[in-house]
């Protein structure tokens, strides 16, 4: 495997288990919600992740559809552009002094999430090469 094939590989297979995790937390959410709705018969529907549908279709196309490599060219240019508009404007929309009235807790939630996902990308990169 190429040097770039391996992180390439991990992160590929982070973003494949991201839709059904996605799906089994939302049904999670919802099962909860109904174990502790009072009558115990209204019907809690799970949150429906639409950008996971979006990403479940296009996996489907680029497996059924052969794009040329021009057009992933500027697939890929235009997907860097929108990721990068995306995580600025989530940063751009950050409170900081809301997030640190909320305390200690979900600042060690992140400092969790961030340790797991970097451990579990080594991992994967360390197995596979």
């Amino acid at each position: 495997m190429t040097t770039l094939g391996t992180p390439l590989s991990a992160s590929a297979t982070r973003v494949m288990l991201l839709a059904p995790m996605v799906i089994a937390i939302g049904l999670m959410g919802a099962r909860e919600i109904q174990r502790k709705s009072e009558a115990g018969t209204a019907l809690a529907r799970p949150p429906v992740p639409w950008f996971v549908l979006g990403f479940v279709a296009l996996v489907g196309v680029n497996s059924l559809v052969t794009i040329p490599a021009d057009a992933k060219a500027w697939i890929a240019a235009g997907t860097t552009f929108l990721l990068s508009i995306a995580l600025a404007a989530m940063g751009l929309e950050t409170n900081f002094a809301k997030l640190m009235a909320k305390g200690f807790r979900p600042a060690l939630l992140g400092a969790l999430a961030f340790l797991f996902i970097a451990t579990f990308s080594l991992t994967l990169i360390k197995w596979m090469g």
